[in-house]
Order: C-alpha cells, then sequence, then structure tokens
C-alpha cells in the first residue's frame, strides 16, 4: 500500500482526516502526511478561521516544496 493516513487535532472543533496517495511510491504520501498540518496551521488564513483559504495555500506550498530541489 502507498497511502499514508492523516488524522490530526487541529484545533478543539477541527479535526483533518486524509488519505494521501503515493501514486507510484509512499514517499510523497508519508511526506504529504507529515507536512499538511504543519503548514495548515501556521497559514495566516488557517489562524483568521479561512479554512478554505488555508487549504488552498497548503497544498501549493506543499507542491513547490516536492517539486523543489529541497523536496
Amino acid at each position: 500500500m502507498e497511502d499514508a493516513l492523516l488524522y490530526e487535532q487541529l484545533e478543539d472543533d477541527l479535526t483533518l482526516f486524509a488519505v494521501c496517495d503515493g501514486h507510484g511510491g509512499p514517499e510523497v504520501a508519508h511526506l504529504v502526511a507529515k507536512l499538511l498540518p504543519i503548514t495548515l496551521k501556521t497559514d495566516p488564513d488557517f489562524k483568521s478561521k479561512n479554512y478554505s483559504k488555508a487549504f488552498i495555500s497548503a497544498f501549493k506550498k506543499l507542491d513547490d516544496f516536492i517539486c523543489s530541489q529541497r523536496g
């Protein structure tokens, strides 16, 4: 199985559930499962409870990171 399961309590009344698909290998799925909660919680839109914008921003940041030399 190349999937990574994610369950994270982000706030008292907000929980993140996700299945990250590896698409050919588990490494990226596990990396996203590890970094997504941290990336969300530090996003300014998340802090102002604009969750839809925060998710878009977090996915873009993670995609940029994965496509970079560091990722």
